[in-house]
């Protein structure tokens, strides 16, 4: 998966916005709703607070968001990652806090990907502005249908790459449930409120007093071969035990957290909380390194199971860009060179 969505994560979910003044009291409203009626609060909001649950690969996660502008607020599920996360989408700079442990970690950001929209609705409203745009889209109004016991009016648009379906309030044109499918992501958000007023203490990014702190940068830029094998050696050496893990992706990172947790609650991994974000930040920019490779540097990954410090088993290979000949990653993490021919079968 590539920058479009997060990437990364970021990063990660995505959206959205304002109340709809009523139409002429003298008209039906049904006769009147458009699409453009309905997604026009996801277009135009100023704030907005709302639920969202995402799920990609078999991973799912859950949290309540915040957003005032440049600034996000994410209000995890527990055993998600840190409960608390604030994201500046202006400094790049990310503040995660446990409040319950009094600690706190701030991240700079630095060489995201252009893609990565200017602040966080940015990302559902360009994939509307695309979907509009496409001289092939499908746009429908759906029967109604009833979410949580409310009756609403149903838009899909799609096209070959995305959906997007908005259940909205008949009278108000609210958004009550919006779904979005994208090459494998979907996002589920509800519980809008939009245009309300938000403390702008919810959005800082200091540290609370008393807390203890670490910080970190994830740097996305200038990644290399390097940055591939180290997260191959955390993943394996840290993660899990001893052997190179199922696949090399986000998904399966993401759920293999828990156990992790559940490790480092128990005492059976042992990392100081520095140690803790320096791996997360070179697993970021390893997962970045793997998400950007392009279709004709034909990675593959081939180290399911694969003992680490295995010099005679490949976990995985790629061709650099302009190169005849591809780079060949083994389990003790040595690298040869070989030619397309003489690839591990």
């Amino acid at each position: 998966m590539h920058s479009k969505y997060f990437k990364t994560g970021a990063v990660i979910a995505i959206m959205l916005m304002a109340t709809l003044m009523g139409l002429n009291q003298f008209q039906n409203p049904l006769e009147s709703v458009t699409w453009a009626n309905v997604i026009d609060p996801l277009m135009t909001a100023r704030t907005a607070v709302f639920d969202v649950v995402t799920e990609y690969q078999g991973h799912t996660s859950e949290a309540k968001l915040l957003v005032m502008g440049h600034l996000i607020r994410y209000e995890l599920k527990p055993g998600q990652g840190p409960p608390i996360i604030i994201f500046d989408t202006e400094t790049f700079q990310m503040l995660n806090m446990i409040p319950e442990q009094k600690r706190g970690w701030l991240i700079d950001l630095k060489n995201l990907p252009d893609e990565a929209p200017e602040n966080y609705l940015e990302s559902v409203r360009d994939v509307i502005k695309t979907l509009q745009n496409d001289p092939d889209v499908s746009i429908n109004q759906l029967p109604d249908s009833s979410v949580d016991g409310q009756n609403t009016i149903v838009f899909r648009a799609r096209n070959a790459q995305d959906e997007i379906t908005v259940w909205a309030d008949p009278e108000t044109l609210i958004p009550v449930r919006l779904d979005q499918t994208e090459n494998g992501l979907h996002v589920v958000c509800t519980n809008f409120q939009f245009d309300i007023d938000l403390a702008p203490s919810l959005f800082s990014m200091d540290i609370p007093e008393g807390y203890s702190t670490v910080s970190g940068e994830l740097n996305l830029g200038n990644l290399a071969e390097k940055d591939l094998v180290e997260g191959m050696r955390i993943w394996a050496q840290t993660l899990e035990d001893n052997q190179f893990p199922e696949d090399l992706s986000a998904a399966v990172y993401m759920n293999k957290m828990p156990e992790v947790l559940e490790r480092l609650k128990n005492g059976t991994l042992k990392l100081s909380q520095q140690q803790k974000l320096d791996m997360a930040l070179q697993m970021g920019q390893c997962l970045q390194f793997v998400g950007t490779l392009k279709p004709e540097q034909d990675w593959h990954y081939v180290g399911a199971g694969v003992p680490f410090g295995d010099a005679s088993q490949p976990v995985g290979w790629y061709k650099p860009i302009g190169s005849e000949t591809y780079r060949v990653i083994y389990g003790d993490l040595s690298v040869k060179e070989l030619n397309a021919e003489n690839l591990p079968e």
